[in-house]
């Protein structure tokens, strides 16, 4: 017996559970499905109740890490530090297959007496991080092993809202990774605050966000742009 599962256009981000039985057998999948397109995410839908829609639920990475929070300007989702284990996280919101989109969020950082919060976005493979002790911004791949990466002095503020964008754009064999990081209430700058070439690209990734809590890192309005938009 055959079967094809068919997803409505107009379904959304959501996951699901896939069922299948057949006379006495019985199997099941989880479903994350991803819809083609941009779009945008606020978490103005999900429950700041603790243990309530705690991440959206097909964003690989997250679950039981990041809390859905309450603020005077509306709900944010929050990396609180981890009460065990790393405080590291690398959250994935999209196919592993895609490529040429733009990712961009709105970011910050507190302080934890002396220590600020490592935070960023994730673009095929590839990270942006605002990086809080060392006050710089850097863009790698490969985090164990540094296969490439460049950074550049960058001195941010804990509790201020910072807007970041990514992307990466492929051309003759190599890849360029580009990062913009500004204040949200300024207007966005023109030039690209660090750009890296890849000679030996990723040729596409799943677009996230990244995270090192060791202080609580708040996360708002996440947008995703395909290329064709």
């Amino acid at each position: 017996a055959t079967g094809v599962l068919t997803i409505d256009a107009d379904a959304g981000q959501h996951t699901g559970l896939l069922v299948v039985e057949y006379g006495d057998l019985r199997a099941s999948a989880r479903i994350l499905v991803y819809p083609s397109g941009s779009w945008a995410q606020d978490f103005e839908a999900l429950s700041a109740v603790e243990g309530e829609d705690a991440a959206p639920a097909h964003w690989l990475g997250a679950s039981g890490k990041f809390v859905v929070r309450q603020l005077d300007e509306g709900k944010v989702l929050v990396k609180p530090l981890a009460p065990r284990g790393l405080q590291r996280s690398n959250v994935f919101i999209g196919s592993p297959k895609m490529s040429g989109y733009t990712i961009q969020a709105d970011l910050l950082g507190k302080a934890n007496r002396r220590n600020r919060p490592d935070m960023g976005l994730i673009a095929e493979r590839y990270t942006l991080d605002l990086m809080g002790n060392h006050r710089q911004l850097q863009v790698r791949s490969w985090a164990a092993m540094l296969r490439m990466k460049k950074d550049v002095p960058f001195e941010w503020e804990t509790d201020v809202w910072y807007t970041m964008k990514m992307r990466v754009d492929h051309a003759d064999g190599s890849a360029v990774v580009r990062g913009k990081v500004w204040p949200r209430d300024e207007p966005e700058p023109e030039a690209w605050t660090i750009e890296a070439e890849d000679p030996f690209p990723n040729p596409h990734g799943s677009p996230g966000i990244y995270g090192y809590s060791a202080g609580e890192i708040y996360y708002d309005n996440v947008v995703l742009t395909t290329a064709d938009e």
